[in-house]
């Protein structure tokens, strides 16, 4: 995966701005995820192998995020015993990540990592200098809760977007404000707390799940939906796998949950009242990366209107949610299994 003549070639690692690839292969604190990575890659077949490794060196964030999450869930169902065919053909030139079976299981998998769509540039270039203007200060004497809302942001320069921070503070620091007085900056909001880190000044990020998320997961499940069509067939367990969470900064799960169910009657259920009878529905799942092991967390939300439905025995270790619409916005569900459902992936045995 990672040869030396590669790492030799990427150079230390910045600060800040490092891409995700670069910091797997060469940081210490990510060597047990490198590991597990390499591991799970020379478990796959050879015409796998050579798909899935230039996406994992790839230095667009975007492309290596999707081929973590699908080797991640590979080794989820390797561990539990599943034989699991890649790239598994659909028909007309189509196919799906994964085709998992076991004695009594046999079902379909497309995984799709969710972050925000690119829908207008210049909006988000804005919003992304403040973000990192934001991120990169360090040893302010507070920390800072910072909440992005919708609208356009103004072009600043970093050293604007610094000065009116140092302002504000200042302002605080000499009881001119109180301390829980918000700094609007563009479209992002920026909150106070006391403590001080001699590496950081934001500690957490909210962002609009409107903008974030509710559209861009509705059209990748109906996208994933049309292209199991191919298979010409109704009775075989159809699973969307929706992967991601690092830069929502808030639980995965109800994110998932509002996109897919809704939480407010202005909100739009794609699972509710009865989603496509084509999808049996959806599999959120989240990393937890540790210096010393790799979680997955993981929620299924059964589609009530699925013509083959998922048995719960084959999502082992996995949060079921069996939900049903009481009126638009309002849902409730049967849950089977833990309210954590947190599997510790193991580093598969090398090949003799």
């Amino acid at each position: 995966m990672f040869p030396p003549e590669f790492v030799a070639e990427l150079g230390n690692p910045r600060r800040y701005g490092a891409t995700y690839a670069q910091n797997v292969a060469t940081r210490e604190g990510l060597a047990h995820l490198k590991e597990l990575i390499e591991s799970l890659v020379r478990k796959m077949p050879e015409e796998d192998r050579v798909k899935v490794i230039p996406r994992l060196r790839d230095d667009n964030d975007v492309n290596y995020r999707g081929a973590l999450s699908e080797v991640l869930l590979y080794g989820y169902f390797l561990q539990n015993g599943y034989r699991v065919t890649l790239n598994a053909p659909l028909g007309h030139g189509t196919d799906a990540d994964l085709y998992v079976e076991c004695e009594d299981c046999r079902f379909y998998v497309d995984v799709v990592t969710v972050i925000a769509p690119v829908s207008d540039a210049i909006r988000l270039r804005n919003q992304s200098r403040i973000i990192n203007t934001l991120g990169n200060l360090r040893n302010m004497g507070y920390l800072a809760a910072l909440e992005v809302g919708e609208g356009n942001p103004p072009e600043l320069t970093e050293t604007a977007i610094r000065e009116r921070v140092r302002s504000h503070i200042a302002a605080v620091s000499s009881g001119q404000i109180p301390l829980g007085a918000q700094l609007t900056i563009g479209n992002v909001t920026v909150r106070l707390r006391e403590g001080n880190h001699p590496e950081a000044f934001v500690d957490s990020t909210v962002y609009p799940l409107e903008s974030q998320f509710l559209g861009h997961v509705h059209g990748r499940l109906k996208k994933k939906v049309r292209r199991f069509k191919n298979l010409g067939r109704t009775d075989v367990p159809f699973v969307v796998a929706l992967s991601g969470g690092e830069d929502l900064h808030q639980n995965f799960h109800h994110v998932v949950e509002r996109a897919v169910l809704g939480w407010r009657t202005f909100d739009p259920s794609y699972l509710l009242p009865a989603g496509p009878a084509l999808l049996s529905g959806v599999l959120g799942y989240t990393k937890y990366i540790q210096e010393d092991r790799v979680e997955l967390d993981l929620e299924f939300i059964h589609n009530p209107g699925a013509g083959a439905p998922l048995p719960v025995q084959c999502l082992p270790d996995v949060r079921h949610l069996f939900p049903r619409q009481i009126s638009p916005g309002v849902w409730n569900a049967d849950v089977n299994g833990p309210d954590e459902a947190i599997v510790v992936l193991s580093i598969p045995e090398a090949r003799n």
